[in-house]
């Protein structure tokens, strides 16, 4: 089996991940920061809603009062355009819409790019602990590799995103279009094109994310930060396989 071959780099990279807890316990803990941010002034804003205003009290005895609707109708501010979110599920082309709206919808958006690129730039670190010979439990030596690989890394998730976006845009939002789904004369037709339509956009994106992946291994496998150079290598080795 090759050095390279996929069942190896799993397994080096699960051993390579358990190796570095510290840096682990790190990012998990950036996370935790990060859902704080976005829960706890939602949090705050409906403890303010439902325990200070006395209309809370009779819209919560209320027997055919729909309490999430009732929310985004009196406070729309506070959960934000959630009819987005909503287009989204049906395959909706909805990418100018999460740029406009607010709330905690529009706070989950801008988190989401941050954490995004948060997680190319740690994703260097780890890569720079795949493949050291030693201190791959150190946390300082995961630093500095996420600043050697800084760039590269964070350039292959700019590029996934992409990736992945364009997919969505493309293979699945775009063919929704294709149809009408009412017009279909059985529920299960579709049933069958709305999951065909998932199901290739998954495989794009699944392939997307698994180049990168094989990138970033390459990437620290070599020591080399040339992003190009790690993604033809990481197109050429899930080509190649074991």
């Amino acid at each position: 089996m090759r050095r390279d071959a996929l069942p190896l780099l799993v397994a080096r990279g699960i051993a390579s991940a358990l190796t570095a807890w510290k840096a682990l316990l790190f990012v998990l803990l950036v996370n935790l920061a990060l859902a704080f941010v976005l829960a706890r002034p939602v949090t705050a804003a409906l403890h303010d809603l439902f325990d200070l205003l006395p209309s809370a009290q009779g819209l919560l005895t209320k027997p055919d009062a729909i309490l999430f609707d009732n929310v985004t109708r009196a406070h729309p501010h506070l959960l934000g355009d959630v009819d987005t979110l909503d287009d989204l599920a049906a395959g909706k082309d909805v990418s100018n819409s999460f740029l406009r709206t607010d709330g905690a919808s529009g706070t989950l958006v801008v988190l989401g790019i941050l954490n995004a690129l948060l997680a190319g730039l740690f994703a260097g670190g780890f890569a720079g602990r795949f493949g050291a010979d030693r201190e791959r439990g150190s946390l300082s030596a995961f630093g500095t590799d996420a600043g050697r690989f800084a760039f590269s890394s964070l350039f292959l998730s700019v590029l996934s995103i992409a990736g992945i976006f364009a997919s969505y845009k493309y293979l699945f939002a775009a063919t929704g279009a294709w149809y009408e789904a009412e017009e279909r004369k059985y529920e299960f037709e579709a049933t069958g094109l709305l999951l065909a339509r998932l199901l290739l956009f998954l495989l794009a994106a699944g392939l997307i994310r698994l180049v990168v992946l094989f990138s970033r291994a390459s990437m620290g496998l070599s020591r080399n930060g040339n992003p190009f150079l790690a993604l033809a290598s990481g197109a050429g080795s899930w080509r190649a396989g074991p």
